[in-house]
């Protein structure tokens, strides 16, 4: 894990005060050159690094929790190990009226993160990195 960010303080009503305090980040350096990715609970494949995008200029994005922590995940353009249910708004982007669904592991159903499909029906998956493993190339492959 790593830590970084800038919180907002008050000493009193009228004083707000910027100040670095730190954030933990969840970080899984074995993904950054894994070809094949997998679920971290049952270990079936879900994605393959030929699968990595970049939205917004970047494959690896964080967002906050509401326990403190800065979750990471990736951006896929593809996880045909995954399911995704449901389908709700979230303003991640800001940008459009597109959708953000839930995205399960196909094996086992642990929530892995979530799959976007703009307006313009352009999508893809953000997963989270902590819930990924990196697969050895002499295991099975991605599920039928």
């Amino acid at each position: 894990m790593k830590a970084s960010g800038v919180f907002l303080t008050t000493n009193s009503a009228d004083d707000l005060i910027l100040e670095p305090q730190p954030r933990f980040v969840f970080d899984n350096p074995d993904l950054a050159h894994a070809d094949r990715i997998a679920c971290a609970v049952c270990e079936m494949e879900v994605t393959r690094a030929g699968m990595r995008i970049a939205i917004g200029g970047h494959h690896r994005h964080t967002f906050p929790t509401a326990k403190g922590v800065d979750q990471e995940f990736g951006c896929f353009s593809l996880a045909p190990g995954c399911r995704v249910i449901g389908h709700f708004k979230l303003d991640f982007t800001g940008e459009d009226d597109g959708l953000w669904q839930t995205a399960f592991c196909a094996t086992c159903g642990a929530h892995l993160g979530w799959y976007y499909l703009s307006s313009r029906g352009l999508g893809f998956f953000g997963l989270i990195q902590d819930r990924l493993l990196a697969l050895p190339e002499d295991m099975a492959g991605l599920p039928e």
